[in-house]
């Protein structure tokens, strides 16, 4: 589990689903902006979409935090959001750790316009 300290605030989750870029996935859609000062922060959402029950969703919430941890700390300045699509419940361990670093490395083509990817 990440710091609350490197958690986003919900008030910002209808302005980076608003004006930011975006990467996909099969289970996530991952929303990112580049922030110039401080550290990369992240967030988690994850809708009644994917299942009714708290447990479940705050497992997904759980895990996805937990795989982004090491990935955060070698990260310049963004905000993350990751939005999470139905059978992201399903994913455990190294295929979670996998999609993620696809998407970020997908995100750094994105940011740096082609030329390198993102690889910690």
């Amino acid at each position: 589990m990440i710091p609350k300290k490197s958690r986003i605030p919900r008030e910002l989750f209808t302005e980076l689903l608003s004006g930011s870029r975006f990467v996909h996935s099969e289970h996530f859609t991952m929303r990112f902006r580049i922030v110039q000062n401080g550290p990369s922060r992240a967030g988690v959402s994850v809708s009644k979409k994917i299942s009714k029950s708290a447990v479940v969703r705050n497992s997904v919430r759980r895990r996805v935090y937990d795989s982004l941890y090491p990935l955060l700390l070698t990260l310049p300045g963004c905000l993350f959001l990751f939005v999470a699509k139905s059978g992201a419940q399903n994913l455990k361990g190294e295929k979670l750790q996998s999609e993620m670093q696809a998407l970020f490395n997908e995100a750094g083509q994105i940011v740096l316009g082609g030329k390198k990817s993102y690889n910690p």
